[in-house]
């Protein structure tokens, strides 16, 4: 308490010592001040690229998520067009198939039309 005392008389008494004191904490404030400026630009530095990284990487996640659903969905399409083809193929095969049977009838149902035999002797 006694040293309280005596610096603060030695304070009061010297008016330079004062002026130099505020002048030195005001000195190292500042110089906190500016300590603390620059941690944050350099947080702020960081966080942009941070941020920049974490879009980069979801644009890249997106892009190979449509690559991938876009090669299913092909696959998909392509299976269904050769199912497509394949009973296409099947429903032709019938129906030639099927139209073969009248295939003497009706050239001989032509023949007749063109002969104007209709209704006479027919071959």
């Amino acid at each position: 308490m006694k040293k309280e005392l005596q610096e603060k008389r030695t304070l009061e008494s010297d008016p330079r010592e004062l002026l130099e004191r505020v002048l030195s904490t005001e000195i190292e404030i500042a110089g906190l001040i500016s300590d603390t400026r620059e941690q944050a630009d350099k947080r702020l530095i960081e966080a942009q690229a941070n941020t920049t990284k974490l879009k980069n990487s979801i644009i890249e996640k997106a892009r190979k998520e449509r690559d991938q659903l876009f090669a299913e969905g092909r696959e998909k399409a392509l299976e269904r067009a050769e199912k497509s083809v394949e009973s296409a193929a099947v429903e032709a095969r019938e129906f030639l198939a099927k139209g073969q049977i009248f295939v003497p009838e009706a050239s001989s149902q032509v023949i007749n039309l063109l002969l104007g035999l209709e209704g006479r002797e027919q071959i």
